[in-house]
C-alpha cells in the first residue's frame, strides 16, 4: 500500500472590502434583549439605552424590526445605522419614512429619515449620541437615522426628558 500524497492549495486571500457580519452571539443577545423590552418587570435594564423600531419594508411591505440604541434630542430619538456599510437598513429612510418605536413599554409613532454626513441634521445627530454614549467612538462614516416622534401624553414627555438627562426611569 502506497501513502496517501497530500497536495496543498494555495491560500486565497479574503475579499477586500467585504466585512463579514456579526456573530450568532450578537443575534441571540438581541433576541433576549427585545424579549427584555417586551417584559413587564425587566425592561428597565435596557429601556434607557434600547428601543425596537419597526416600520414596513418599502419592497415587500413586511414589518422589520430592529433593537437600537438610542439618545433623545428634545422630542427626537437618535439612532445610531452600527454597520451601516455592511446591513444597510438604513436606506429605508433616505426620505421621511414612517416608524413605530417601542419606548418606555409604549408603541409610539413616528417619521424617521437619515442623517449622513453633509447635511445639517448629521452633526446635531452626532453631538446628542457623542454626548448620551462617551465611551463609543463616532466617526464621520457614521450614518444616524433621526425619529421625530408624534406628540405623547404629557406623563411620556416628562420621562423621556428625565431619560435624556441621563437619569433612569424606574417604572
Amino acid at each position: 500500500m502506497s501513502m496517501p500524497t497530500w497536495v496543498a492549495e494555495p491560500a486565497t486571500p479574503p475579499r477586500l472590502g467585504r466585512r463579514l457580519g456579526p456573530p450568532a452571539q450578537i443575534h441571540h443577545g438581541k433576541v433576549v434583549a427585545q424579549a427584555i423590552l417586551h417584559t413587564r418587570l425587566v425592561h428597565g435594564m435596557l429601556d434607557g439605552q434600547f428601543c425596537e423600531l419597526r416600520y414596513p419594508s418599502p419592497t415587500t411591505g413586511d414589518d422589520t424590526t430592529r433593537l437600537v440604541r438610542y439618545a433623545v434630542r428634545g422630542t427626537d430619538l437618535v439612532v445610531l445605522a452600527e454597520m451601516a456599510d455592511h446591513d444597510q437598513w438604513w436606506r429605508t429612510f433616505t426620505r421621511p419614512y414612517p416608524v413605530h418605536v417601542l419606548l418606555l413599554r409604549r408603541w409610539r409613532q413616528g417619521l424617521g429619515h437619515a442623517a449622513i454626513l453633509g447635511q445639517p441634521a448629521w452633526r446635531q445627530a452626532m453631538t446628542a449620541f457623542a454626548e448620551r454614549y462617551p465611551h463609543l467612538a463616532v466617526a464621520p462614516a457614521d450614518i444616524f437615522v433621526v425619529v421625530s416622534l408624534r406628540p405623547a401624553a404629557p406623563h411620556l414627555a416628562v420621562r423621556l426628558s428625565r431619560l435624556s438627562s441621563g437619569g433612569q426611569d424606574s417604572r
